[in-house]
């Protein structure tokens, strides 16, 4: 993640690695039986639709539109769910889908220039990781990481930690701002380097349960 201007609006789906659930909660859009229908529904949907689409970057622009209209639907049903409150929250996430609301082009809302088409090409993705984990201060530690293969052949990873914070304006617990170390770069299991600069970023949670988290960036 690179930093960018503020406003540059991208949203990430992400699913809860298996063996990993947390604690259910009631949430706004589980109260009713049919909130819990169409939030399955629809996240059924997100999660078979963008199932080998390389998180979304093959994505064509017919069903990319239909993907974000799925992921807007569930944010509308998470409006009131107050996430940072939810214990749900933490966890390691696999990200599924992200979308910038066009066609991909030269990055991705996840990676960075790693995933743009160049380092797609040179970095051959294996996987997009997220996690969420309590801080000793109480700031919860965002750890997002991309692994991958160079040229194919040699294994290595991309990480980048960071400090969440609630902002000020925030009236709903939904969103932080999360300030990011310099990314750290490793190759063949070697400890890593750090590359880059700090960067930051503030995410809005717009939909939890106990499978998926959605949520948008302005960088």
């Amino acid at each position: 993640h690179a930093a960018h201007s503020v406003g540059s609006c991208r949203c990430v789906a992400a699913e809860r690695e298996t063996g990993g659930a947390a604690t259910p909660a009631s949430t706004p859009a589980a109260e009713t039986p049919h909130g819990m229908a169409d939030a399955d529904r629809l996240i059924d949907s997100v999660l078979e639709a963008a199932e080998g689409t390389d998180g979304g970057m093959s994505v064509a622009a017919e069903q990319r539109a239909e993907l974000d209209g799925w992921v807007s639907q569930l944010g509308d049903l998470g409006r009131r769910q107050r996430p940072l409150k939810d214990e749900r929250l933490f966890g390691n996430w696999n990200v599924v889908y992200t979308s910038t609301g066009k066609a991909a082009g030269n990055s991705s809302p996840s990676g960075g220039r790693f995933r743009g088409a160049l380092g797609r090409l040179l970095f051959r993705t294996e996987g997009l990781f997220q996690s969420v984990l309590p801080g000793d201060d109480g700031a919860p530690v965002v750890v997002n990481k991309v692994a991958f293969r160079l040229l194919g052949l040699l294994p290595g990873y991309v990480a980048l930690r960071g400090r969440a914070e609630p902002v000020p304006d925030d009236a709903d617990d939904a969103t932080v701002k999360v300030t990011f170390e310099p990314p750290v770069l490793s190759f063949g299991g070697s400890p890593g380097f750090r590359i880059g600069r700090p960067s930051s970023v503030r995410l809005t949670t717009t939909y939890l349960d106990g499978r998926v988290r959605l949520g948008r960036g302005q960088f």
